[in-house]
């Protein structure tokens, strides 16, 4: 990043909160070639022609020469998400999850052992997606909250690349973005399932791509159900809600103002 100027590494943080809004609303596991020479070259574009549009002086000749490789750039940052949301994922699981022993187990083969049957049993029948039973005592699915304080700490961060900038995060939290989170708990707790404590291992992505695509079949049929599907979409506007509180969107459109109205008479 430092052979841009700051305009250029402006536009590629910016390039990188929009490739991170792709793979939370369309596609979270792209190809490396077919993103850099689709979507990431598409945004960098896109972002090309906004500063041209803005008035803001950007090198001629510098996309033509160095396009590919911001575009590089940008699909890179792809691992850099993945790890940003796992790392948020494992300072949640110990404690919403209770991973750890009780204090009367004395040998460190039997806390970790404990450790490893706790882990175990949540990912038995996708434990550990739910969440406490609703006041009919049905069943409250992908509302462990677990998932909820990851998307919150995450996805409505202070970072200027967090997704609550974007309107598909402002009203509600999309369900892409829900069955990362999830996925990347169950990787979480496969760790602890194996070795009963939080052992550094690189992040699969083909395991958590597994994980993803099991976990979408199992919210589709949420969805789909009568009492469980508008349950789910109330919660994720609820979640979003919650994140949004005392964030103002940049629109002036959407400021309260005494000084901006209509009369509908």
């Amino acid at each position: 990043m430092a052979f841009f100027s700051p305009l250029w590494c402006k536009l590629l943080d910016e390039g990188k909160a929009k490739l991170r809004l792709h793979l939370m609303t369309d596609d979270p596991f792209p190809p490396r070639e077919m993103a850099i020479d689709g979507i990431c070259t598409e945004i960098i574009i896109e972002l090309v022609i906004k500063y041209e549009e803005e008035g803001l002086e950007l090198e001629a000749g510098f996309y033509p020469e160095y396009g590919r490789q911001m575009a590089i750039i940008l699909y890179s940052d792809t691992q850099t998400f993945r790890s940003e949301v796992k790392k948020c994922v494992t300072r949640s699981v110990v404690d919403d999850y209770h991973l750890f022993p009780p204090e009367n187990l004395q040998s460190e083969i039997e806390r970790i052992e404990f450790v490893k049957n706790k882990a175990a049993r949540l990912l038995e029948n996708a434990q550990f997606l739910r969440g406490a039973p609703d006041s009919l005592g049905k069943t409250s699915n992908f509302a462990h909250p677990a998932l909820k304080k990851v998307c919150l700490a995450y996805f409505y961060s202070s970072s200027d690349k967090a997704l609550r900038q974007f309107p598909d995060f402002q009203e509600y939290i999309p369900e892409r973005a829900l069955l990362l989170v999830g996925a990347m708990v169950r990787f979480t707790l496969e760790t602890f399932a194996t070795h009963g404590f939080n052992k550094r291992v690189s992040l699969n992505v083909e395991q958590v791509e597994g994980h993803y695509t099991n976990l979408c079949r199992l919210l589709n049929q949420v969805a789909a159900d009568k009492y469980h599907g508008p349950k789910l979409d109330n919660m994720l506007r609820q979640w979003a809600k919650i994140g949004m509180t005392g964030y103002a969107p940049n629109n002036p459109i959407l400021v309260n103002s005494q000084d901006w109205q209509v009369v509908l008479d």
